[in-house]
C-alpha cells in the first residue's frame, strides 16, 4: 500500500479505552467538508445516522446509508465526504485502537475484515457500535469500563 503523501491518523482517547470514539455532525454551511485521505492502524467502523455519506477505501467507493455500515482496516488508506450538498450530515467514527487489539490478537497484522456490513443481517455487530455511540453521547459514568466489556 502507497503511503507516500497521505496523512496519518494518530488514534487517541482522554479515558482508559480500546475505543476513540468520533462525533461528525457537518452543518449545512460546511457541507463541501472531506476527511481527506488518511490512514492508521487501528481498526475503524463507520456508521451514518440517517444521511448518507461516501466512503472512498483503498480505490473503491461504498455508499454508508442507515441499511449498512463501514469497517476499515488497518493500515488501509481512506477518504469520507457527505453526498447531499443541501442537507447536515451527521454519522460516528468507531475506532478500535491498534495496541488493545496486538494484545488481544497477536496476529491482527494478518488479518482482514470485511468492508461492508448490511445493518439487518450483521445485526450483533451492529447492536454494540450502537451501544459504544450510546455510552459516549450519554456521556455516562464508567465509560472505560463498559467499552473494554464491549470490546
Amino acid at each position: 500500500m502507497k503511503k507516500e503523501n497521505v496523512l496519518y491518523e494518530i488514534i487517541e482517547s482522554n479515558i482508559d479505552s480500546p475505543f476513540c470514539i468520533k462525533v461528525f455532525h457537518v452543518p449545512i454551511e460546511e457541507l463541501h467538508h472531506v476527511v481527506e485521505k488518511h490512514w492508521h492502524r487501528s481498526i475503524e467502523f463507520i456508521v451514518t445516522t440517517g444521511n448518507e455519506s461516501q466512503t472512498w477505501i483503498e480505490g473503491k467507493y461504498y455508499t454508508i446509508t442507515p441499511d449498512n455500515f463501514v469497517c476499515v482496516n488497518s493500515r488501509f488508506i481512506n477518504e469520507c465526504q457527505a453526498i447531499y450538498k443541501n442537507v447536515p450530515y451527521q454519522g460516528y467514527s468507531i475506532q478500535l485502537k491498534y495496541d488493545y487489539l496486538l494484545k488481544i490478537i497477536p496476529d491482527i497484522d494478518q488479518l482482514e475484515f470485511q468492508t461492508l456490513y448490511d445493518s439487518k443481517m450483521d445485526v450483533k455487530l451492529l447492536s454494540i457500535l450502537e451501544n459504544i455511540i450510546e455510552i459516549e453521547t450519554k456521556n455516562t459514568k464508567n465509560k472505560g469500563l463498559k467499552f473494554r466489556s464491549l470490546a
